[in-house]
Formats: structure tokens, sequence, C-alpha cells
């Protein structure tokens, strides 16, 4: 981990040797016709596509689509294929933005130049560059289009080969990502993006061979700008600053820091557990989730639109729920840890060739679990990241470590504090569980769609005044997208009126007021639960994030949810039909 931040912190020698070790890799790699000067001469008639595909995606690259193991959907105890699209350099709806993709040709070139290349004749190819990553763009699924888990595309590996026929020998493709392992023809594929491959076939078809490895290298390039010289971040800014509103690069040891924790968090974890977590966290958030639950399986009794058998199947599920607290255990261990981090091998002064090791040794492991029973409940994420999921594949609940801290969660706060905050994320996660995405699973995480029509249609009638009621927001004048958002609208609006009516029985009324603080306990936890969601976003990023982001902008996230709480309301003393009390709210769990 120490020889990591320094290979990383030594920026001299990255400076020093960058160029010349990505020059070399793009020779090695195929070369391309934009930096002619410094590699080797890109040659039509031996350059191959399927080469050129295999050896990126061997590094863990992703290069026009992705393939990697995954959980079956229908048989969690089992692991087959995701084959997905991929390899665009920023997200499609962007692509229609004619200023956004002229800074991005001028990012583009600016880099090419600094590899060498001369800049006009790198402008002009660029540009080709460019409309090609357009024809993807346009091709791309929306993921609106698959919300749905049940429809959602599995296929045998032997008729996915015909989606890439002529193009890509999908079986010799295999062959090399597998190491020579065969892969039965009658492995399942999870294959959402079926259309997208299908119109893939014609835009390579007229596509020139120059331009696609002129793609590729590009595509290569910017997968790695992170490990180059400090002049390739700069030049990247151009196109950050008007899409993300990034105008600096992070201070050094800032960018160190977050690169041990990607690829050491768990070690990073063990010491944080151990100098900072307290065991009494674990088990208070623990009965925290548990009186959340209970809420959620006695309110089902009352749901109007629910038929009895159904409701059996949804307490089934919800009994079984499984929490996940802190950490694993087995991060206490050393000899775990180290045997959990030996696939990572650091080479001092390489920074580039060290990540490119690493990203391959990755995948390779990632790929080797193919043959594998999954291992249930095994922790995602590393204990370090402030965040808590919903596994829909295990049925759990999962708090990592380092959420359990203020503002999140702190033991000597008011009741009202903490069921506002970490109460509430407890009601948020559990209500995945039966969002428009988790309702369609099983208690065993398996994909089965057993709900009555008479359940799934009232289901259906609360999710359209959730995408209704979001579609309303305006941020600079562009409405938000309820429908990609309403898995995660229906986890806030139910997570806060599950922890409030958990608060509300389990709460102890404090003994005194603080002076300046007026707040009745009740008006403190919704105060509690909308301070979690305070945000400054910069005009480009909110912007982009309302095109791609699955969570709603958090101004709406507060308002949209509490304004349908007839809690909320009551603590506030809202006037029937003011902006915060409409009489007509939305509701489904």
């Amino acid at each position: 981990m120490k020889s990591l931040y320094r290979t990383c912190m030594d920026e001299q020698t990255i400076d020093d040797i960058g160029v010349k070790r990505m020059l070399q890799l793009i020779s090695d790699l195929g070369s391309c016709t934009m930096i002619t000067k410094n590699v080797t001469q890109w040659d039509s008639q031996s350059w191959s596509l399927q080469a050129s595909i295999e050896s990126m995606h061997l590094l863990g690259l992703h290069q026009l689509f992705y393939l990697r193991t995954y959980r079956d959907p229908n048989n969690s105890s089992k692991q087959i294929l995701l084959v997905y699209q991929s390899g665009l350099s920023l997200h499609y709806t962007l692509y229609n933005e004619s200023r956004i993709t002229q800074t991005l040709t001028a990012t583009a070139t600016e880099i090419a130049v600094l590899l060498g290349g001369d800049k006009d004749v790198v402008k002009s190819k660029l540009d080709k560059v460019i409309e090609f990553e357009k024809e993807l763009a346009k091709i791309n699924v929306s993921p609106e289009s698959f919300l749905n888990p049940i429809g959602r595309m599995k296929i045998k590996l032997e008729k996915l080969e015909d989606y890439f026929a002529p193009w890509l020998d999908f079986r010799h493709y295999l062959n090399v990502m597998f190491n020579g392992r065969e892969v039965d023809n009658a492995t399942d594929v999870v294959f959402p993006t079926a259309n997208y491959f299908t119109n893939l076939k014609d835009v390579i078809k007229r596509t020139d061979k120059e331009v696609l490895a002129n793609y590729i290298m590009l595509s290569f390039v910017e997968a790695v700008l992170d490990y180059l010289p400090t002049s390739f971040k700069k030049a990247e800014l151009k196109i950050k600053e008007l899409v993300l509103g990034v105008g600096s690069l992070s201070p050094r040891h800032e960018t160190c820091l977050a690169m041990g924790r990607a690829y050491f968090g768990f070690a990073i974890s063990a010491i944080y557990v151990d100098r900072h977590f307290p065991a009494e966290s674990k088990k208070q958030v623990n009965a925290t989730i548990e009186e959340i639950k209970s809420e959620f399986i006695d309110n089902l009794k009352s749901v109007s639109w629910m038929d009895n058998s159904t409701r059996v199947a949804v307490i089934d599920k919800a009994s079984a729920i499984y929490n996940m607290i802190g950490y694993p255990d087995w991060i206490l261990n050393v000899e775990e840890l180290d045997r959990y981090h030996e696939d990572i091998n650091i080479t001092e002064g390489e920074y580039l060739l060290t990540y490119l090791n690493i990203s391959q040794k990755s995948l390779r492991k990632d790929l080797d679990t193919l043959w594998d029973p999954p291992a249930r409940n095994k922790w995602l994420r590393s204990p370090d990241e402030v965040n808590a999921y919903y596994n829909v594949l295990d049925n759990s609940v999962v708090f990592l470590a380092a959420i359990l801290q203020r503002p999140f969660f702190e033991p000597t706060f008011p009741d009202s504090f903490n069921y506002g905050t970490v109460g509430m994320v407890s009601g948020h996660e559990i209500i995945h569980g039966f969002d428009s995405n988790g309702r369609y699973y099983d208690r065993n995480g398996n994909l089965k769609d057993i709900w009555d029509e008479t359940a799934a249609s009232g289901f259906q009638n609360g999710s359209q005044c959730f995408i209704d009621q979001y579609s309303k927001y305006q941020v600079q004048g562009l409405k938000l997208n309820g429908k990609l958002t309403l898995g995660e609208n229906i986890a806030d609006n139910g997570g806060i009126k599950l922890s409030f009516q958990a608060y509300k029985k389990a709460a102890k009324p404090r003994p005194y007021i603080l002076p300046g603080l007026e707040y009745t306990d009740d008006q403190l936890f919704f105060i509690a639960f909308s301070q979690l969601w305070c945000a400054h976003y910069s005009p480009s990023y909110e912007k982009t994030a309302i095109k791609n982001e699955k969570h709603t902008n958090n101004k709406y996230r507060v308002i949209g949810s509490l304004s349908n709480s007839e809690d909320f309301a009551r603590s506030f003393n809202c006037p029937i039909n003011s902006p915060m009390n409409p009489e007509e709210k939305c509701q489904i769990w």
C-alpha cells in the first residue's frame, strides 16, 4: 500500500517516462495513425479489429462492449455472463450538444499532440473518431428501456455469437478472454442491450479501419489518463469543466489516497475499524434496521391495493432480509487480508504499468469465478466507503462502517436525529427490496414475478404518481426524469415514512431543549433527514446528472419525499394545499 502511494506521488518519474511508456504500449497494441511520428507505422492490411479488441479487453478496458461474470438472476446460486454496451468517452445523451463534442475534440487533440502527433493531422483524424462515437451514442440503449428486470434479455451463448458476426469472432474472443478454458455453448448470458449490438454491425461495416484503430487507441489513452504525466490531466480539464464543472486538479496526495483506497480498501478499512469503529454502533444500527423492518411488515397488513397471496410473499421476503453492518470479520485477520490482496503487485516507479497489471488481474479474477458458485453475502464494497446499499441478489441490507459517523449517525445524539438519518437510510434500503426493480426478486434473490395482477396494477398506479410528481420538478429549465429515478424515489418516500413510525414507537422524549433550538423532537427528525442531502452542485454537473443519474437532485429528494409525508405536514403545521402539503400525495409503501 505504501509502495503504491509512493509510486503515485512520484510525479517527476511519471512525467519523465510516462509518454515513452504510453507510446510503447500503443505500438504493442496495434498503433494508430494519429501519432505515427513516434510509433510503428500503422498498416491497414495487418491491423485487426478482433486482435485490437481482445488486447484491450484483456487489460480490463471496455471498447465497444464489456464482458463480466454475473449472478444468474433466475438462479442466484449460479454464475453466468453479462455482455453490455460500452465504449463512449461521455454519457450517450451528451453527443447531440455541439459545444460538448467540439470541446471533446479539442481535448483529445491536445492529448494526442502531447503524445507526439501533428496538430493538423490529429484534428482531421479525430473529427472522424468523434463522428464514430456519435454513431455509437445514437444506438446506445437507454437504461429506461430495461428498468423492469423481467424485460432484460437472457440468451444462450451460442445465440450470442450471431450478434457479433462478422466483425468479431465471439468464440475466438471468449477463448482469448478465458485463457483457453472452454465456455459451454449452453451458458446463459444476460444481454440487456441487444438492440445496440444489432445496430453496431452496420455502424462498424460502414466505418473505415483507420477510424476504428484511432477510436480504440483514443479510448485506451482516455482510460489511463490518471496514470499519465500532469500535462495530460490538465488537458482533460477542458471537457471535465464543461461537463462536470471540475476546473482544477485535486491535490496530488488526495489523488494518491483515493488510489490507495480503490485497491486496498479492505486493508485501510481494517485500520479504520480497529481505531475508530465502536462495536456498540453495530448493535445499535442492527436494532434500528430490525425495528424498521417490523414497521414495514406491520404496514403491509393495511396496504389496500395488495391481495393476500402477494402480501404473504412480500412478508416472507421482508422477514428474510439479512443485515450486514460495519465490516466483514475477516478483515481483522492479517493472513486473510494478505491473501485477499495477494494478486496486487506494485512496481515502484512504473505507475501506468502497475495500474494495467492490477486491472488485468482484476479481470482475470472475475472471469475465473464463472465456474464457481457465487459467494453469498459477499461485501461488494469496502467498509471505508461512506455508503449503504441493498443487494437484490442476496436480499441483504449493508451498512458500511464509514457511514456510521456524523452526520449519518452519532450514538449520543437525540433519537430524533439518528432515526431521521441512519433510520431513514435503513428504511430506504429495505424498500429497495420492493421498489420498481426489487419487487421482481424473491427472498433468495431469484428473479420471479410472483405478484398477483391486482397487486401489480396497484403498484403501477402508485409508481405512475411518483413518475408524474418528480417529472414536474425542474432544474436550470430541465425537467427531472421521474421514470429513471423511480426506484430511488420509492425508496426515499417509503424510508422516511417507516423511520418516522419506528422513531415514534421507540424514541424517548428529550429531558431538555437546547437554547436557541426551539424545535420539537418530530421537527428535528425531519431537519436531520433534510440536512443529509445538503449539497452544492456546479451548474455543469447538475445538468449532466439530470440526464444520467438514478438519484433525484438532492433538493428535490427532500422536497419530493417530505411533500408526500403527512407526518411532516403535521409536525410543521403546513396548511392543506400548500406546496409542502398538497392534497394529492403519492404513496406506495
